[in-house]
């Protein structure tokens, strides 16, 4: 189970489905850092976070990383339409990855 799957639905079990506008949200502020940001720990405990969870946050976080300032700006803006519209079922998880740049 990952990033997308969770955004799109409640998983079996007890893992939490992860919405998109605050996860967004999230990774915006962990993105800008800074004093009251939250941590990397902190965006994993609120999202239960595990396994195939990491790794895709680990690939946004680097992908995020190597933009220049200006583009990052406009990933963070594309991220967040791009987990709303993979939440409402519009992107498939191909679709997401290919808009995010993977």
């Amino acid at each position: 189970m990952g990033l997308y799957e969770r955004i799109v639905s409640q998983p079996e079990g007890s893992t939490q489905k992860i919405p998109a506008h605050a996860f967004s949200a999230a990774l915006a502020e962990l993105a800008d850092g800074g004093a009251g940001a939250p941590t990397r720990l902190q965006v994993v405990t609120a999202f239960n976070l595990m396994d195939e969870d990491l790794t895709e946050l680990d690939a946004i976080q680097a992908r995020y990383a190597g933009l220049s300032e200006p583009a990052k700006s406009r990933f963070l803006e594309r991220m967040h339409r791009v987990f709303l519209l993979v939440e409402d079922g519009m992107y498939s998880k191909a679709r997401a990855k290919e808009r995010l740049g993977f």
